[in-house]
């Protein structure tokens, strides 16, 4: 599964050529990874449970609504922040590379252990 999101984000690194300053009303680059990569292990959890669709997006909204507590953001400054670094290629690039990078070792040390 990690597989398929990992070429989802590979076609995002080979787009975009922006290159301007973050609005301070945006999330930051490391905040916006810290909470995407949050996002993708909920996702992961919920996938692995195997529900019926409905079932699994109650609970993947349920595991969003924790990570954004988590993070102290709202549900709206994520999807506001996620519109704007979608929009600007060379930064999201820059940010999924990176949740690409974390999520990856996060993964490998784990089988280790």
């Amino acid at each position: 599964m990690v597989k398929k999101y990992v070429w989802v984000l590979m076609a995002f690194l080979l787009l975009g050529c922006e290159n301007e300053e973050i609005p301070s009303y945006i999330l930051s680059s490391d905040k916006m990874t810290n909470v995407l990569m949050d996002i993708h292990i909920a996702e992961a959890k919920t996938i692995m449970r195997g529900l019926p669709p409905d079932s699994g997006k109650m609970l993947f909204r349920l595991y969003e609504d924790s990570v954004f507590k988590k993070h102290h953001i709202t549900r709206a400054k994520f999807d506001s922040s996620y519109k704007y670094y979608t929009s600007h290629m060379d930064v999201f690039n820059k940010v999924y590379a990176s949740v690409v990078d974390s999520l990856s070792l996060r993964e490998a040390r784990d089988k280790i252990n």
